[in-house]
Parts: C-alpha cells; structure tokens; sequence
C-alpha cells in the first residue's frame, strides 16, 4: 500500500480537518490509533540524543533506539543507562553498503553468505547487551530500511523476533513492524519535512492501518541529522498526539 503525497495547495486546516475525519471513522470503528517512535543511527552520546531524550521524556514517549553495533560508544550506553523509556536496538552492524556499484546500498543483503551477515547481527547483539548491561529490543533494525528476504527470514538465528524497516507490507513468514513516517526529506536535501506534509502523511497511514485492522504506525526519526524544522515537526506530531484521546504510544516490543 502506497501513500499519497499532499498537493502542495493543500493548506494545513484542510489536513487537519482530513485528521479529524480520519479519527472519527477509528471511533466509529471502535478502535484506538497506536503509535510508536523509532530513531536511527545512535553511536555515541551527543546535543542531539540529549534532546530527543528529553522531548521523549516530556511527552512520555518510548523510544526504540536503533544502534549502530560495531562503532557504539560506552558514553551512548551511560547517557540512556536510566532512561525507561529508550530500548536499544541492533541496526546492522557497521552501517556499511555491501552492494556492487549501480545497486541500492545495503547492508543485510546476500551479497555475501548469509552466514556472514547473520554472524555479524548476533556479534552486535551481543555487544549492546555488554554494553548497556540490560535487555535490548528484539527488534531489528536493518540499515537504509533495507534486508533481504532470506536474510530477513533467518534474523531469529542471530537473536530477533522482529524486523523494522519502512512502509506497509503482506504477511511474511518474521513479524515487521515498521516505520512509516519519517520527518526528514532526504532527497530534498536532508531538510525537515513541513508539518502540512507530515500530518498528510499521518491521515493517510492512519485510513490503511484502520483498514488492516488498527495496525500500528511508526515515526521515524534521525537525531543526528535533525535540522531546525526536523525538531519542531517531531514535537508538533508528540503534541498533537498527546492533545487527542485514545491514542496510544507504546514501546515497539509490544507489538511482537
């Protein structure tokens, strides 16, 4: 399932009377939105961590915090060793493209045994769980939203029960439970998106995740390259979420 873009007249007012029309028909329905937060590319304590760490604290909001296993840094461990609300989890293992030029990049594909690749997820997995001295997700998080089918089928070799990349998908043999909104345009520059866009976005994820039932919908975030806009979108989406009732944000673990 795809998402439309807004038409680029499309003012705010009119997004936001689609959101309200959209949470109506959940009601109706008798259901109850669920989202969760994702954010990627943690390595090492920075401003920026300690800003989403802070928003998330203020909204009360769990975080699932995809890190990078091979370059982590005990500092990122200290810095969220207290924070209920951040779970680690393993994204890839160095963040390093093993694709032939021309091809996507990606990491977890079968460019190489598939042995390799999943001995490398669970030498991460191990890591962090050293690291942080605690239970880290289940979840995995695969580099550039990006896995191979039969490495993906295989994650539970190295230690995972879940896959999280991007978009709406089918039934597959390993549970997924993606993202499905991310703040940032990257090929527009690596700019925050404008909350027109944004909530759009929202409204539409929301009608196809009603349609699957309630399924839960995913916010993507990437602190590291957060700009301006980027942070004030995020909060924007914490602050309206908060301001309506009956929706939810929950840990992504418990949507295994």
């Amino acid at each position: 399932m795809s998402v439309h873009h807004p038409d680029p007249e499309l003012s705010l007012e009119a997004v936001q009377e689609k959101l309200e029309g959209e949470l109506a028909q959940w009601r109706e329905a008798g259901l109850s939105p669920r989202f969760f937060l994702r954010d990627d590319d943690a390595i090492d304590n920075t401003p920026a961590l300690a800003r989403l760490d802070a928003l998330t604290r203020e909204y009360d909001i769990p975080l699932l915090l995809a890190v990078i296993p091979e370059p982590a840094k005990p500092a990122l461990a200290r810095a969220v060793a207290n924070r209920q609300l951040i779970t680690p989890a393993v994204h890839g293992y160095r963040h390093v493209s093993h694709s032939p030029k021309g091809e996507k990049v990606c990491e977890l594909g079968t460019h190489r045994p598939i042995e390799i690749v999943l001995g490398e997820l669970a030498e991460g997995r191990r890591k962090l769980e050293t690291m942080f001295d605690r239970e880290i997700s289940a979840i995995l998080v695969p580099p550039w939203n990006r896995i191979h089918d039969g490495v993906r089928d295989r994650v539970g070799e190295a230690g995972f029960a879940a896959v999280s990349a991007h978009g709406w998908t089918d039934a597959t043999p390993v549970r997924m439970i993606n993202a499905h909104v991310d703040v940032i345009h990257w090929k527009g520059g690596h700019k925050g998106r404008q909350a027109c866009w944004v909530f759009h976005n929202i409204a539409c994820n929301l009608e196809i995740a009603r349609a699957r039932g309630g399924d839960p919908i995913g916010i993507l975030l990437h602190h590291l390259d957060h700009d301006d806009q980027a942070w004030a979108v995020s909060e924007q989406i914490f602050g309206w979420t908060r301001n309506q009732p009956g929706i939810e944000w929950v840990a992504a673990d418990r949507l295994i």
